[in-house]
């Protein structure tokens, strides 16, 4: 179970770094090795996911595992350690060459994760992190769509590649001016409604970007709000509650997976607890998930009221 998204950030990194061989300068500056290795930074994300496939013995395993890689701070150690490595059996000078190049292709990953809304840490997963922003597509689909039309010209199309070196760019810095227009101009109108909550976290409410939602945390919930990018607020704010039972809440986050899913794995969690003689049940889900259409991601923690038999399930996080 490897998060579709994170694939497709891979993707759109390898694509974006193999579009520098139909440059003449770049291809010459950075020859083979400098692309290959770039491919490698790009890769080294997806070490968060290898041991977790061998290691995790199921779906709630997985997906409550620290990702380490998804970090600045280990991103740098690691990029340290092989730098050292290399020096030692190759000499400085290759460690000089190799290390930037590997730190560019993680860093780009990196990048791509945070403009799509994913988290990305800057020290201990599940500590600080960067506030996301979410100005593309979450897979960056219509980023990839345009690279992969611009690889097929220019192999098919050898004579007018100097045409699509220049299309290509232009066309890029349209997507992503436009993306983050739209994302600062839906935040800066999050700000003028946030009714003195703070600064409300900015996210899509469907694949088109044509619909916004503003969350504010109020401390005891959230105020969710529908905003279009320019136009005017598309429904009423809503409340919603955090939790129904927080003294039972604080209990059950002792559990190690219902711990790491309430404060790692949703951004703004929100708790049901339902309770009769036999089960006690805790459903976590996104405050957004709250007012969209269809049911976001969910997880259920299941026991009977003397422990001895839990159940987890996991549902939507594909």
């Amino acid at each position: 179970m490897i998060d579709r998204y994170e694939l497709w950030h891979s993707t759109a990194a390898l694509l974006l770094i193999l579009l520098l061989r139909h440059d003449p300068r770049s291809a010459r500056f950075l020859g083979r090795r400098g692309i290959a290795l770039l491919l490698t930074g790009a890769l080294l994300p997806l070490l968060d996911y290898t041991p977790a496939l061998l290691l995790a013995q199921d779906s709630i395993a997985f997906l409550s595992r620290p990702r380490w890689m998804h970090s600045l701070l280990y991103g740098a150690l690691w990029t340290a350690g092989g730098s050292l490595l290399v020096s030692f059996t190759a000499g400085p000078r290759w460690a000089l060459r190799v290390a930037p190049l590997v730190a560019a292709g993680f860093g780009l990953h990196l990048l791509l994760d945070w403009a799509a809304g994913s988290r990305v840490w800057l020290g201990f997963p599940g500590g600080a992190e960067f506030t996301a922003w979410q100005p593309f597509a979450k897979g960056h689909g219509l980023l990839i769509a345009l690279l992969v039309a611009g690889h097929a010209a220019a192999e098919a199309l050898p004579r007018h590649r100097r045409w699509v070196r220049r299309i290509v760019p232009a066309v890029l810095a349209v997507y992503l001016i436009g993306g983050t227009v739209q994302y600062l101009a839906v935040q800066y109108r999050a700000r003028g409604q946030a009714q003195g909550h703070g600064t409300p976290a900015v996210e899509p409410a469907n694949a088109w970007r044509t619909r916004w939602l503003a969350i504010s945390d109020t401390g005891s919930g959230y105020r969710v709000s529908e905003l279009s990018a320019f136009g005017a607020r598309l429904a009423p704010s809503i409340s919603v509650a955090a939790w129904n039972d927080q003294p039972r809440l604080l209990s059950l986050l002792a559990d190690p997976a219902v711990r790491r899913f309430y404060f790692q794995v949703f951004r703004h969690p929100v708790a049901r607890i339902e309770e009769s003689p036999a089960r006690l049940s805790l459903i976590l889900q996104e405050a957004g998930d709250q007012v969209r259409s269809e049911p976001g991601r969910t997880f259920t923690y299941e026991t009977t009221p003397d422990g001895e038999e839990t159940v987890y399930r996991v549902a939507r996080f594909d």
